[in-house]
């Protein structure tokens, strides 16, 4: 600090000479004139105040200082507590809309902006809160901001996700029943439609082949049950079936040369219980009925079936190899479905009707022992019957004939209904090698549940079969009349009263002439018989080939009175009015010859006693 003179400072005392040596009390007055008798003085006796007032001064400053910091930092942190307040808020209203969303997902495109009312809304509620500061306030709208967009967009993502996913699985579900049904080009047309966007490109052709593929394979299969010959020459031909990959080539190969050997031992038990009934009487009627083809491949066994006298040495020995080759089955071998049908085919075409049974007796009993082939049988026999009272889809085969593409179409989904179902089987009878009849049956009967309902009512119980828990539906095969007697003519003759006639095997009531008859002709529905006679309801019935010929053998002719007696013991009265189609017509069918029919004329409905058992019946005498 400066000094400053004595003599600078206003009022400041005046020196006063004193004795040398001499002091005021002792006081050394000369030491005391000395330092006042200087120009300047040291500021060092007033610092202290001074310092003292500056450092209160500082003290105040800072006290001030640090109130109005802990004031500032005690906002940020009021301020902090309401941002996190308002991200939870806006927390919890995501979760709420979203399980709202979650509950209700039938509008997956409204999502987002279901999202985004939820979250306005929230925040309306948020910005309400008047004790916000402007800094609170601006920093929730940016977290709001940030939230809604993520929130928003993350939801319009799981809804145009769930928008393409329930799109495609529609598609593919289209897609299936399209392939299921044969129905190629449609399956191709709506794998084109939504190329792109539900099917990408490789997608897109994969599914495409796989259409042509499987079309192409239905085609072959359904072609093998009616001409196998027909359906190798499809398989030859790439334009038609170029698509089908070589694997599954040899194995249609396969199925169709079985489908061929089970055509032909069919035909063969048609033809020969025909011949021993009567109603198959010459070769022609056979190649009439079975085809040139099969007539001139089997001319001479035809011939033989036909012998009044045949050589019985030949038969001997034709049934003892016969014989040989059922002992040597092996149950278990793969190939034993076409070796069976070849030794069917054998057994009708070789032997006369008294050498049959026993043989047919000997290899059902081989077969008893595989489970799995007597399963399948039943299977496919089952299915056949269902596919032809119109369980999976009723067409009119007279449209088909005429190309109608509609009716077509029902009776190719028909066939590949049925078919479905048989894969299903043989993959469940696969995958359950010791199954027993009940087991499969069980199956059977709730896998068919889903499919009898779009038949006539009533049909699964009275028709189903015994190895599904159903009742007997055949009577035994009774002792046939020799051909050509007339017992109730002879009865007449000595003044008695015929007695019932054992029906044929297997006979039941069933029901024509109704709207919905899947088997309706247009005579049926005009009501007119088979010899253009005007039909009753309730009263004409139509048989079929082997009760026709039972009925003749009796000397029942067409318009007479029949007592029938059921298996129940009812009786009922009905007159021979009309006939079933015969084994030629109910081939091109694609069906097996019909047997056991009576046919009651009903054009109600089917009749009361519709699926009834037929025990015997007898002329009624006028």
């Amino acid at each position: 600090m400066a000094r400053i003179p004595l003599s600078d400072i206003p009022n400041a005392p005046k020196l006063v000479p004193q004795p040398t040596g001499a002091g005021l009390g002792g006081v050394n007055l000369s030491r005391a004139q000395s330092l006042l008798s200087q120009d300047t003085i040291s500021p060092d006796a007033f610092s202290g105040p001074g310092r003292g007032l500056q450092a209160l001064a500082q003290g105040v400053a800072s006290t001030t200082s640090d109130l109005s910091t802990a004031a500032h930092r005690l906002r940020e942190q009021q301020d902090q507590n309401e941002v996190w307040m308002a991200t939870d808020a806006l927390n919890e209203a995501y979760n709420a809309k979203a399980a709202e969303i979650a509950a209700n997902p039938t509008r997956p495109e409204e999502y987002g902006a279901l999202m985004a009312q939820g979250l306005d809304e929230a925040y309306k509620g948020i910005a309400a809160n008047k004790k916000l500061s402007p800094q609170a306030r601006q920093r929730i709208e940016q977290v709001y901001n940030r939230f809604r967009v993520d929130s928003v967009g993350r939801m319009q993502l799981a809804g145009a996700k769930q928008v393409f996913e329930t799109g495609k699985l529609l598609a593919g579900q289209r897609y299936a029943e399209a392939v299921e049904s044969g129905n190629t080009a449609a399956a191709i047309e709506l794998v084109e439609q939504h190329r792109g966007t539900l099917f990408f490109e490789a997608e897109a052709d994969a599914l495409t082949q796989n259409a042509r593929q499987k079309g192409e394979m239905l085609a072959v299969q359904q072609l093998a049950r009616v001409d196998p010959d027909a359906a190798d020459e499809m398989l030859r031909d790439p334009k038609q079936t170029g698509s089908i990959p070589e694997v599954q080539r040899l194995r249609l190969e396969d199925a169709t040369d079985t489908e061929r050997r089970r055509i032909n031992a069919d035909n063969w038990e048609a033809l020969a219980t025909g011949v021993a009934e009567g109603t198959i009487r010459t070769p022609e009627d056979a190649e009439n009925i079975f085809g040139k083809k099969f007539a001139v491949q089997n001319a001479g066994k035809i011939k033989r079936l036909f012998a009044a006298n045949p050589d019985m040495e030949q038969v001997r020995g034709e049934y003892l190899r016969i014989g040989e080759e059922i002992a040597q089955i092996d149950p278990s071998d793969p190939e034993i479905e076409k070796r069976t049908f070849d030794l069917r085919a054998e057994i009708h075409s070789s032997l006369p009707e008294g050498f049959r049974k026993d043989s047919l007796d000997a290899l059902n009993s081989k077969l008893s022992r595989n489970p799995d082939s007597v399963l399948r049988s039943q299977l496919s026999e089952t299915l056949n019957m269902a596919r032809s009272a119109g369980v999976f889809g009723q067409w009119d085969e007279k449209d088909v004939k005429d190309g109608d593409l509609k009716e077509l179409d029902k009776k190719k989904g028909a066939t590949a209904a049925m078919y479905r179902i048989k894969q299903e089987g043989e993959a469940w009878l696969r995958a359950n090698p010791t199954a027993t009849s009940e087991g499969f049956g069980k199956w059977f009967n709730e896998r068919m549940s889903r499919e009898v309902k779009q038949a006539e009512p009533g049909w699964w119980g009275r028709n189903m079969p015994s190895w599904l828990g159903g009742g007997a539906k055949t009577t035994p095969a009774p002792q046939q009349p020799p051909v050509g007697s007339r017992v109730d003519d002879k009865l007449k003759q000595h003044g008695m009263k015929a007695e019932p006639t054992p029906a044929p095997s297997g006979s039941k009531v069933t029901s024509y002439g109704y709207s919905s008859d899947p088997w309706k002709d247009s005579n049926s529905m005009k009501g007119i018989g088979a010899w253009s006679n005007q039909l009753e309801d309730g009263l004409s019935f139509a048989a079929s080939p082997d009760v026709e010929a039972a009925l003749k053998k009796q000397g029942v002719g067409k318009g007479d009175l029949v007592e029938v007696t059921l298996s129940n013991g009812e009786t009922l009265r009905v007159r021979w009015d009309d006939r079933t189609a015969q084994d030629g017509a109910a081939r091109k069918l694609g069906l097996n010859p019909l047997r056991g029919r009576w046919d009651i004329y009903s054009k109600a409905g089917p009749h009361a006693m519709d699926g009834a058992g037929v025990a015997s019946f007898r002329k009624v005498q006028s």
